[in-house]
């Protein structure tokens, strides 16, 4: 039987990782190819202050930048990432097939 609150945390979890893993693979871009994201990623921005944190702070200082950012780097596909099957069942979930949930998948435990 499904837990809901495992669940959640399940999918919480999942995309902190998803989150991380591109913020990892973004920082080991080359130089120049991480400037020209840069450049394209600041042009994303239609908030002024988005733009004014960016520029006084980084993306590491500002949390709402920062979500934008992986936006970007997920659209963009950067930075290879497990599926949340595998993410899961290393992080010691029990999985259920479900078709009609996100990801095909249910949390029904944890070891």
């Amino acid at each position: 039987m499904a837990d809901p609150a495992l669940t959640e945390e399940a999918l919480a979890g999942y995309r902190a990782y998803l989150d991380a893993a591109r913020l990892d693979a973004y920082r080991a871009l080359p130089a120049a190819e991480r400037e020209a994201l840069d450049k394209s990623f600041a042009a994303t921005l239609t908030n002024p202050v988005d733009r004014r944190m960016l520029a006084e702070r980084g993306i590491d200082s500002d949390k709402r930048v920062r979500e934008c950012l992986v936006k970007l780097l997920a659209r963009r596909r950067i930075g290879e990432t497990l599926d949340f099957a595998a993410w899961a069942t290393g992080a010691g979930y029990r999985l259920e097939a479900d078709e009609g949930v996100e990801h095909g998948q249910r949390v029904v435990g944890r070891d």
